[in-house]
């Protein structure tokens, strides 16, 4: 069970400060909206049975429009938010923004430029709500959760994200039954940061310094890599595709946010051990064919020299593949027709053995044996 304020002669009154971290929770973790949800791992099979369920029902048709976006992720809508994360936190809390207003709010009332009418403050933990004039209802809820800002389940294309206090569709407010916005319990120490937390923080599009850059080398000694930027310590859109392919390859949620599985699967998955890539041109065909039987990543390409040359001994032609070895060897004497048995080409005989090594020395760069 998560922590739960407990208030004297109230049981399982949420605090106000709790809730806002749940609700934080899910706007971190990048939940999406399905009309009617509340907490589902969305999937394709699900979206296509909603689709069949759902076809006539008006309120549906974004959500059946715009549900694909949320394959792999949490799914909701703006009252499943709250109903979800009371259930969790011990207590309970109606699914339906009009009801929720009408029957489960202590004190409400209305809201003019995100302040309250009444004068008094808008607590953070308060719930907001938007009057459809048109249906003639409550047809949305928020969360306030301080600083002007609201997190709420907005709608099958933005998912939970934050909207604005002051943006003037929010018409209400309500203290909801069950949370509480007394100060906390002077006597309970909150728990000690875990010291990992500041060496491993949540990072997301936008965040800087040096965690940013540990997680950017970790990526690259990977093989993910950042060609544009590098390790520069800015999240910024490179690293974040790095970051989705890095989850997609090893399992875990697509979300391109650095929380804790990710760093932990960073710093235990083994660093890509670094490789090279070797060409050797102006082969012929017997011994490139040879070097791709031996190494099994080796590809051969014919290389389009289109020349012709003329022999020196019988005033042949000479064409495609053949122009440097040729006068590499002819330019040393060497017979180009001729192969000893380690395949290398001879002199002409009248040559001693002695000038035939240092030829052949100068020509392949590297020392010779008879």
């Amino acid at each position: 069970m998560e922590q739960i304020a407990l208030i004297e002669g109230r049981v399982n009154m949420i605090q106000a400060s709790v809730l806002i971290a749940k609700f934080q929770q899910s706007l971190d973790d990048k939940w999406g909206y399905i009309y009617g949800k509340s907490h589902d791992l969305w999937s394709e099979a699900k979206q296509k049975a909603y689709n069949e369920a759902k076809k006539d029902n008006s309120d549906c048709q974004n959500s059946i429009k715009y549900g694909k976006k949320w394959y792999g992720h949490w799914v909701t809508d703006c009252s499943g938010l709250f109903s979800y994360w009371f259930g969790q936190l011990g207590g309970k809390m109606y699914h339906g923004s009009h009801t929720m207003y009408n029957s489960w709010c202590m004190e409400k009332g209305q809201l003019k430029n995100g302040k309250r009418t009444d004068g008094k403050e808008l607590k953070p933990g308060t719930a907001v709500f938007v009057w459809s004039d048109k249906k003639k209802r409550y047809s949305h809820v928020g969360l306030y959760i301080g600083g002007g800002w609201v997190i709420e389940a907005a709608g099958a294309y933005d998912g939970v994200c934050r909207s604005k206090i002051t943006n003037s569709k929010w018409s209400h407010w309500g203290e909801l039954k069950g949370v509480s916005f007394d100060a906390e319990d002077p006597g309970e120490q909150p728990p000690e940061k875990d010291q990992q937390d500041d060496e491993f923080p949540t990072l997301r599009r936008g965040s800087k310094g040096a965690a940013v850059k540990k997680a950017q080398q970790l990526l690259i000694e990977r093989g993910y890599k950042l060609p544009k930027y590098g390790a520069d310590g800015d999240y910024g859109s490179e690293t974040e595709a790095a970051v989705k392919q890095f989850q997609k390859d090893w399992g875990l949620e697509q979300d391109g946010i650095i929380g804790p599985e990710t760093w932990k699967m960073l710093q235990s998955t083994p660093a890509k051990k670094k490789t090279y890539t070797v060409t050797i041109t102006e082969l012929d065909q017997v011994t490139a064919q040879e070097l791709c039987a031996k190494y099994r990543t080796a590809k051969m390409k014919e290389e389009n020299h289109e020349y012709v040359e003329e022999d020196h001994r019988t005033g042949g032609r000479r064409g495609r593949g053949c122009r440097v070895i040729f006068h590499q060897y002819a330019s040393a004497g060497m017979d180009p027709d001729r192969r000893d048995e380690h395949g290398l080409h001879h002199r002409p005989d009248h040559r001693g053995n002695g000038q035939k090594q240092k030829d052949r020395e100068r020509i392949l760069g590297q020392p010779c044996r008879f």
